[in-house]
């Protein structure tokens, strides 16, 4: 029998509550409460805030570095022949079959040698 755990203990809410004082308390908090209460409902809606306006910045330099990346520098100019510009893009597109082929050589030669 010592070995038995007591049996869980029950706790009364503040309206259950046996004491008068603790019941009128619960019923009509005091202004100290009030302002307690309410100035963690300021903090915690303040630290919502501030967390959902982090999140936003954080999603925002991500939108901004993609566009970045796929329009804006895409775009550019990088070579002008003439009268006619190539973009990064174009150049990109252009090379995309020899850079294949050097990769197919690469695996022919093994993964030993050291490609500069």
């Amino acid at each position: 029998m010592r070995n038995t755990p007591p049996p869980p203990r029950r706790v009364r809410s503040a309206h259950e509550s046996k004491s008068a004082a603790v019941r009128a308390a619960a019923a009509a908090p005091s202004r100290r409460q009030q302002y307690k209460w309410q100035r963690e409902q300021h903090q915690q809606r303040t630290l919502y805030i501030a967390v959902g306006i982090l999140v936003a910045l954080v999603l925002a330099i991500f939108a901004f570095g993609t566009v970045y990346d796929n329009v804006i520098r895409a775009n550019e100019v990088v070579a002008q022949i003439g009268t006619d510009n190539i973009t990064a893009s174009q150049l990109v597109d252009e090379m995309k079959p020899a850079v294949r082929a050097l990769e197919g050589q690469v695996k022919q030669l093994g993964s030993g040698t050291n490609i500069a």
